[in-house]
């Protein structure tokens, strides 16, 4: 069973992990110091599902286009967010470096780092900044 409060978690939170089961976390990183909080969240998972085979996509990108919810961001040009972007890519890359390395959570299943998705409307100066 899968699905809310359906078999995947119960009322009393989650089940132990007994190795048949599959967890899907999803967690919303705005910017990329959020990132190394989130992968430390699944490592400490009790119930024995630290053990649980994992694997991670992560993507933070569109935010740094349009930081309102980060002032200090906003007041920055398009190459100021874009210095800002590599930054704090490069502050938060040794723990994604720890949690997806042959002897992470991930070693078996593997990590995926997407860059900054883009369509045909999306024509502004810091789409292209930020690949």
């Amino acid at each position: 069973k899968t699905g809310w409060l359906e078999g995947s978690y119960t009322t009393d939170g989650l089940p132990e992990y007994d190795g048949t089961q599959i967890r899907i976390t999803l967690f919303v990183a705005e910017y990329w110091d959020v990132v190394p909080m989130a992968l430390f969240a699944v490592r400490a998972a009790k119930l024995g599902w630290d053990t649980a085979p994992v694997a991670a996509v992560i993507f933070v990108g569109p935010w740094y286009c349009n930081p309102i919810s980060r002032p200090e961001y906003f007041k920055l040009n398009f190459t100021g967010r874009a210095a800002q972007f590599r930054t704090d890519l490069e502050k938060s890359l040794p723990s994604i470096r720890s949690f997806c390395s042959r002897n992470g959570p991930a070693a078996d299943r593997g990590c995926a780092m997407l860059s900054l998705a883009h369509c045909p409307r999306m024509t502004g100066k810091i789409y292209g900044l930020l690949r």
